[in-house]
């Protein structure tokens, strides 16, 4: 908020007429938040990192059992 308010202004003393200044402030307002809607879908949240670790520590576990098994099983059929 203290954005627009300098930047209203910073306007007005320019000389701008203060309802071309109030236009101008929505507008920049307007596309610094669609630039952010844009941008959003790019950021990740702590619970996201969370929920990433623990999905990686899942398929780990398992892959290293699945590893285990066919040690186990190749050992098996080689000593019989």
């Amino acid at each position: 908020m203290h954005m627009e308010i300098a930047l209203y202004k910073a306007l007005i003393q320019a000389g701008v007429q203060p309802d071309t200044a109030e236009t101008v402030v929505k507008s920049v307002e307007s596309e610094i938040e669609k630039q952010l809607n844009m941008k959003v879908q790019y950021l990740t949240t702590k619970a996201d990192l969370a929920d990433t670790k623990a999905e990686i520590i899942k398929w780990y576990v398992a892959s290293q059992i699945a590893a285990i098994g066919l040690i186990l099983g190749a050992l098996k059929m080689f000593l019989h």
